[in-house]
């Protein structure tokens, strides 16, 4: 039997905010991130995503949004250990992107410069740390220019310095105007976002 989880959600995010989603566990942070990244759908109500209904999507069509308009940023990392670091942040371009072996290649040297890890694009994950390996998931989650990234614990597995360079590197693409819908227990991360929402017990407090 399905159990319900969220209640009485009302929230607009606007183009440009930097949202942090904090709250006790169990609350619905996470299943709440997971709807608005459109990995899960409302059992009731309703979604609305840039004017269009998402309960109307279909799955291949929401497979699509999420593959060119989201960006995706797990506390797990989610690499793939027998990718080369340039290749784990190259694969989203595989799913539709007509570019060119060369140019994945290049465009993902790209972004691993952005997040300080050009020196790094030839290494395999084992031999990169906690933290360098959650520089290469945000590299990945960025190639495709995504409208929205959703941040998912992304510094629950990092210690203090890591946690603030990846929390460093959040802002600096806030700032920059990109879209952030981040779930975290941190309350040091809160100061990083532009707006905080709670959510305890299913409901935004």
């Amino acid at each position: 039997m399905s159990q319900q989880v969220l209640f009485d959600i009302d929230l607009i995010i606007n183009e440009g905010e930097f949202v942090a989603i904090s709250g006790p566990s169990g609350g619905g942070k996470s299943t709440l991130l997971s709807i608005l990244g459109l990995l899960d759908m409302p059992s009731s109500g309703q979604y609305r995503l840039a004017g269009h209904t998402t309960v109307d999507f279909s799955d291949e069509l929401a497979a699509a949004i999420r593959n060119q308009y989201f960006g995706y940023v797990f506390q797990s990392y989610n690499l793939i250990p027998q990718l080369s670091v340039w290749e784990n942040v190259a694969l989203p371009l595989t799913y539709y992107s007509q570019l060119k072996k060369p140019q994945c290649q290049q465009k993902a040297r790209d972004y691993l410069t952005k997040v300080g890890l050009d020196d790094k694009y030839a290494h395999y994950p084992n031999q990169l740390s906690g933290g360098q390996q959650q520089r290469v998931a945000i590299a990945r989650a960025l190639i495709t220019e995504p409208k929205i990234i959703f941040a998912d614990e992304p510094t629950g597995n990092l210690d203090s310095h890591n946690s603030e360079n990846i929390m460093n590197i959040f802002k600096m693409l806030n700032n920059a105007g990109q879209t952030i819908v981040m779930v975290t227990h941190n309350p040091l991360e809160l100061n990083y976002a532009s707006r905080t929402i709670t959510v305890k017990d299913g409901r935004i407090n």
